[in-house]
């Protein structure tokens, strides 16, 4: 895959295939279905990337989660077989230009063919529509998917997400919703108790699930296993300021600080409690395992 840094003024490379336009948030099913429809048209595919996350240019003072950073987005595209990636520079600059200036910057980029969802805005307030794409270019608008009579939209699995619907959420993603980290250092009380967990310590602005305890797959050096992922604050050992996400990963029993690991998460459990003691909770984690394990 090429992935091209570029800016709405500085286009270091032109493009002829088919190009993607859209945020692309979670790389979801519909998505998936853009893809699909340019691949019948031609074999060169490729998408414009937001190097920020929108939401970040418009409310400043708000923090912003997402479901796929950019990194993501780039190995879920080369996944799928797109081949070139631009990633542009939206800063506030970027969202002052006007439907008709994006086009001449369409242009300039040399794209021919364009590939969008029914939905798909553009220019100053949103005044470009897909329909204007198509007085200038050959476009290929493709309809809103819809999973369960819902139209499969990323602000809809965000929502899945947040109230700890993780299957639902998956069932609209096209597969398990997945968090990337290192690993970092805990309090130890997992061990003290026989199930030792992994601490996640994260830098990109992941969209974390609803605090409770998942069943999922921890991706060690690419391998996956599988495991009790807990989402919250520890309120046995000592209330935390800040939502942690910790993993007791069944058949790995090596020394994980440091190591970068994806996390996905495949179903609920049940909900974060606090218990009376380390041993009850012990309890409760054994019950967890045979969960996991049938």
């Amino acid at each position: 895959m090429k992935v091209i840094d570029c800016s709405f003024n500085n286009i270091p490379e032109t493009f002829d295939g088919v190009l993607l336009l859209g945020n692309f948030d979670g790389i979801h099913k519909g998505h998936v279905s853009l893809v699909k429809e340019a691949l019948n048209h031609t074999d060169s595919v490729g998408a414009l990337l937001f190097k920020n996350n929108p939401a970040d240019i418009f409310e400043k003072d708000k923090e912003h989660y997402v479901l796929t950073p950019l990194e993501d987005k780039i190995r879920r595209f080369a996944n799928e077989g797109v081949e070139t990636l631009y990633v542009i520079d939206n800063d506030e600059a970027f969202y002052k230009h006007t439907k008709d200036e994006f086009i001449d910057f369409l242009h300039r980029l040399g794209v021919r063919r364009l590939c969008v969802g029914e939905d798909f805005t553009f220019g100053h307030n949103k005044e470009g529509k897909a329909s204007d794409l198509s007085k200038e270019f050959l476009t290929f608008i493709v309809p809103l998917l819809e999973i369960d009579e819902k139209k499969v939209a990323s602000r809809l699995i965000h929502e899945y997400v947040k109230e700890g619907n993780i299957e639902e959420a998956n069932k609209l993603l096209g597969y398990p919703y997945e968090i990337k980290g290192k690993i970092g250092y805990g309090y130890g009380n997992g061990h003290k108790i026989g199930f030792p967990t992994a601490n996640l310590e994260m830098s990109l602005p992941y969209l974390l699930p609803k605090a409770g305890v998942y069943s999922g797959l921890f991706y060690l050096r690419g391998v996956p296993h599988k495991a009790i992922i807990n989402v919250g604050k520890n309120p046995t050992v000592g209330l935390l300021k800040h939502r942690i996400v910790e993993s007791y990963v069944r058949d790995v029993n090596e020394d994980l600080y440091g190591e970068y690991v994806y996390i996905a998460f495949m179903k609920w459990m049940r909900e974060e409690k606090k218990f009376a003691n380390l041993e009850d909770l012990k309890k409760q984690l054994e019950e967890d395992k045979k969960e996991l394990l049938r």
